[in-house]
């Protein structure tokens, strides 16, 4: 990405362009364009093409039940996900993670509820049960 004082233009970006994009990029070199401006856009769609690809290549987790889309930050890449779903009243105990650039993958566990949940002994112990799974299978898949 460009950053504050950084004085090298698209061209140092090329090669994650399509050419397309690249000869866009040298019309408004002719025409004057802003250097920097060109370079933050180069970076951008350079970006967006890098996840293009990624998303093709990189195999969904195997648990997960709905994909988001890919995100860059600096140099890292990633895209979230949603495992599976237990619910206990109006309490959800869900299995969510993110998924890396490289196809690694780390895993968390989200309850949630519409508002401050009182439970019976008995659903009690259905929650504690649907934690305990959904920790084990988070433990498995890593």
């Amino acid at each position: 990405m460009t950053r504050p004082g950084d004085t090298a233009g698209w061209r140092e970006v090329a090669d994650r362009l399509t050419p397309e994009q690249a000869a866009g990029f040298e019309l408004q070199e002719r025409s004057g364009d802003d250097p920097a401006t060109m370079r933050a856009m180069a970076d951008e769609l350079a970006a967006a093409n890098a996840t293009a690809v990624m998303s093709g290549q990189i195999a969904a987790p195997p648990d997960a039940t709905r994909l988001y889309g890919w995100q860059t930050h600096g140099e890292r890449t990633w895209r979230e996900f949603d495992g599976s779903t237990r619910q206990v009243g109006s309490a959800v105990v869900r299995v969510r993670g993110q998924q890396f650039a490289d196809g690694s993958c780390e895993r968390w566990i989200s309850v949630s509820a519409t508002h401050d949940e009182e439970f019976r002994a008995e659903q009690a112990r259905e929650l504690a049960a649907a934690l305990q799974a959904v920790a084990d299978e988070a433990d498995r898949l890593g």
